[in-house]
């Protein structure tokens, strides 16, 4: 560490070991005396700085994993575990938090980037968001995932399905409950794990309104409750479901809930079958019942509640549908 002075100010020369590399830092002084009580200020902060709590990163993985199963969903947990296990394959060794520079994130996720640039994107976000933690719990000072800036992946318009498509999986699908799952889906826009996980207390038939609602054993991805209309297919649906079997979830098999995995592999089957893309998952049915209402020129801030973003940003994916609808007006014009 030196004290210099420029332009008649003193400065600070010191090694920032978080981001490896020197940095300098302006006192706003041009006294001597005060820059060297400011300088010993400095480097005593710095001592403070580094008597945080120790945690290798073995040790955050399994106390951060832990926090993550209590308070988020099963699917954020997965990515979670996944990208912390792929950082710590990388590295090849077990070290500090406080050893993660900005430099080795940085070359993690660019590797990472080279054979998945989707899976770097999102352990990229994954990471910062785990890294912010470890500086509320004080294991370090500094995000070293904050700055870096993955080269942009191409936009690229989700794949959805239209009724005629639609019928083709149907017809492809044995079993009952996965064709009504894959209907309710397409009416409702709702996400599978809210689908598979519908109680029937959140159907009401007399106000024709289902209720994507948080408890106990299920919450919702953005945490929020909303409501969704229930289309007349969906009631008539949903109604001779109820005179069969009024359980406690509208979809189950004897009372157990189907395996998310088993749904989207049924479905996937299907499309398979049916000469689709190859590009259509389950997830493709949110989109189908968004790209709809888009078409029938439903505001992308009404979409927005229905499918229960948190952010119009999110729901921007389907402007180019707007764009698109406005471009056919135009052309029908005589």
């Amino acid at each position: 560490m030196m004290l210099f002075k420029r332009d008649g100010y003193y400065h600070i020369q010191y090694f920032d070991e978080c981001l490896q590399r020197n940095r300098r830092k302006s006192l706003k002084t041009k006294n001597k005396t005060d820059a060297l009580k400011q300088l010993t200020n400095f480097k005593q902060s710095l001592i403070e700085d580094k008597k945080h709590p120790t945690c290798t990163l073995s040790q955050f993985k399994d106390e951060y994993t832990i926090f993550i199963r209590g308070n988020y969903t099963a699917k954020y947990l997965s990515s979670v575990e996944l990208a912390l296990r792929k950082l710590t394959a990388y590295i090849k060794k077990d070290i500090d938090l406080s050893e993660l520079t900005n430099g080795l994130m940085e070359k993690f996720l660019l590797h990472v980037f080279g054979y998945s640039k989707y899976a770097a994107h999102l352990y990229c976000r994954t990471l910062k968001a785990a890294m912010n933690k470890a500086i509320a719990w004080g294991y370090i000072i500094n995000n070293p995932v904050k700055g870096i800036k993955l080269p942009k992946i191409p936009t690229k318009h989700p794949s959805f399905v239209n009724i005629n498509e639609l019928s083709k999986i149907i017809e492809n699908v044995s079993e009952k409950n996965i064709r009504d799952m894959i209907i309710v889906g397409f009416y409702t826009g709702m996400r599978l794990s809210e689908i598979s996980h519908l109680k029937w207390n959140a159907v009401n038939f007399d106000s024709g309104i289902i209720t994507v609602q948080n408890d106990a054993g299920f919450t919702t991805k953005s945490k929020h409750e909303r409501i969704i209309p229930i289309h007349n297919k969906i009631k008539v649906l949903l109604s001779e479901r109820y005179q069969c079997d009024a359980g406690l979830y509208v979809f189950s098999k004897r009372g157990i809930l189907y395996r998310q995995e088993f749904i989207s592999k049924s479905f996937k089957k299907a499309v398979r079958q049916s000469g689709l893309s190859n590009e259509l998952h389950f997830h493709s049915l949110r989109h189908s019942f968004a790209s709809m209402l888009v078409q029938q020129g439903v505001s992308l801030y009404v979409v927005k509640e229905l499918l229960g973003h948190a952010s119009i940003s999110t729901t921007q994916i389907y402007s180019h549908l707007v764009k698109d609808n406005l471009i056919n007006a135009i052309a029908a014009l005589k």
